[in-house]
Parts: structure tokens; C-alpha cells; sequence
């Protein structure tokens, strides 16, 4: 069964790397630090809404329809996105951390004494 990359350390929440490739062919492996894909960071519903907007090709409309979400949220989701894969700057990082803290607590990747420690500190 094959399992899916995570990007964060379910122990400290830190960016994981990858140590080792290998093929499975020759069993040849390459061992050193490497980046993981941009998307690989992304959360599960982040991933799933970005699937939905390239196959919609950006259709707002048709995002809204296949979703059944309304017109904000659609914005919203691609705003959050492109927040997520670096290609907005977010003006309050604040924000950005409650964001990423509440996704990680509804994926069940921290507890809820995790996430009121990491906004406390706000």
C-alpha cells in the first residue's frame, strides 16, 4: 500500500525533507537533504480545492457549483492557496499562523492544547 508524502514532523510541526530516493527497479538510492514539491505542504482540503480549480480551469462558477460553496469562499480558498504555495505575501503572519494552526488541528495533526499553546503565543 502506498502512502501518501506528509509535510510536517507530527512531533514539533517543523518542514520535513527527504533523506533518501530510491529506485525500484535497480534498488540504486540517493541519499542527501531534498526539498519536497510545494504541494507536498499543502493540507488535504487545500490539495483537494486546488484539483477542483485546475480541472474548472479557474471557472469561479464552476468551482462554486462543484463545491457547493459560495463566491467568498471560493476567493477565500484561492487566496488561502496561494498564501500556502508562496505565491502571495500575507500581510499579517499572525493570521497566516492561526490559519495553519486551525488546518492542522481539524487534519488531527495537533491537539487542541497544541493549538491553544501556538496562539497563545500571539
Amino acid at each position: 500500500m502506498k502512502k501518501n508524502i506528509i509535510g510536517y514532523c507530527p512531533i514539533c510541526h517543523d518542514k520535513l525533507v527527504v533523506k533518501t530516493l530510491r529506485c525500484n527497479h535497480c534498488d540504486t538510492e540517493i541519499t542527501g537533504d531534498f526539498v519536497l514539491n510545494p504541494f507536498d505542504y499543502l493540507s488535504k482540503d487545500q490539495l483537494d480545492f486546488a484539483l477542483v480549480f485546475i480541472k474548472n480551469q479557474g471557472n469561479i462558477k464552476a468551482i462554486e457549483k462543484d463545491l457547493g460553496i459560495s463566491y467568498p469562499t471560493v476567493k477565500k480558498n484561492i487566496e488561502d492557496l496561494c498564501i500556502s504555495l508562496n505565491m502571495k505575501e500575507d500581510n499579517d503572519s499572525n493570521n497566516d499562523l492561526r490559519e495553519e494552526t486551525k488546518r492542522r488541528l481539524k487534519r488531527g495533526e495537533i491537539s487542541f492544547e497544541d493549538a491553544e499553546r501556538i496562539l497563545g503565543k500571539l
